[in-house]
């Protein structure tokens, strides 16, 4: 009776544990963890939305930064394809066969070669548009001449002539003048462009070389000339030449003459005949 009353008492003890553990779920443990779930679910809701809005701002920026990246790729191509014209372009190629002359001439005069010396080596700087170096043909060579104003006159296209190279006096090449320019080069000076026959034995004859031509403008074998000296000129407007010719008697006749001065010779053309004395100076009278 004894076992039977205290397996009662456990049984009961038990129950009552139960009922405690059950109450205590129901009202304790269930309703936390049930707050907790509600709290957690609110929390991923906050965070649901808050992803929700910040994602379309997100995609938003990516995109342009994706555009942006794009844009400066096709940037990055640009400049490439520059770098690479300009690196092409470094290659300088002679546009024509010929000689090589360093700077750029001036009516057939080349520069000092030294002035580019600083400029044509390792890392120097030629400025742009600048022309540091002249592919000249060798053939066909012509002369640049200048004439000065009192030269002119007789001077015309087709006058031949010869012209002797400054380096080889000895030799003698056929010319013809081609052009003689109308609008003076400098004050009083005048250029002729002179066209030269050269052969296989002028091969040592190059652009840029001195030389000296001579050119008949102008010949009369019969031609009555005077010393230039003995001709003088009357101070008026006119300007009138005149002559002083030795009469028979000794004494001096003033006589206007007409013609044109080629170097220190006179040539008259009207006013004096073949025989006649003229003074080389003026009459004491007439000083």
């Amino acid at each position: 009776m004894k076992r039977q009353r205290d397996a009662v008492e456990q049984a009961e003890f038990q129950v009552e544990k139960a009922k405690v553990r059950h109450d205590q779920a129901l009202h304790v443990t269930l309703p936390r963890r049930e707050e907790s779930l509600k709290e957690n679910k609110k929390r991923q809701e906050i965070a649901l939305a808050q992803m929700e809005a910040t994602a379309a701002l997100k995609l938003q920026k990516a995109e342009l930064e994706l555009k942006k990246q794009a844009m400066d790729q096709e940037k990055l191509k640009e400049r490439l394809a520059k770098l690479t014209a300009d690196r092409k372009a470094m290659d300088v190629l002679a546009p024509a066969d010929g000689i090589v002359y360093y700077g750029q001439p001036t009516r057939g005069r080349w520069p000092d070669v030294t002035s580019l010396e600083t400029k044509l080596r390792p890392s120097g700087q030629v400025a742009s548009k600048e022309v540091f170096m002249t592919i000249v043909e060798p053939r066909p060579l012509f002369v640049r001449a200048t004439v000065s104003e009192t030269e002119l006159e007789g001077l015309k296209a087709g006058l031949k002539g010869l012209v002797v190279p400054a380096g080889f006096p000895e030799r003698r090449l056929p010319a013809r003048v081609q052009t003689v320019s109308r609008i003076p080069i400098a004050s009083g000076k005048f250029e002729v462009r002179v066209e030269v026959a050269l052969d296989k034995s002028s091969s040592d004859l190059v652009a840029g070389m001195a030389c000296t031509v001579r050119i008949l403008a102008y010949e009369n074998p019969n031609a009555l000339t005077i010393p230039a000296a003995a001709v003088f000129t009357e101070d008026t407007l006119e300007g009138r030449h005149y002559v002083y010719v030795q009469r028979p008697d000794g004494r001096a006749e003033k006589r206007f003459v007409k013609g044109r001065a080629i170097g220190g010779r006179f040539e008259i053309r009207s006013g004096l005949q073949p025989g006649e004395r003229i003074l080389a100076e003026k009459p004491q009278e007439e000083s």
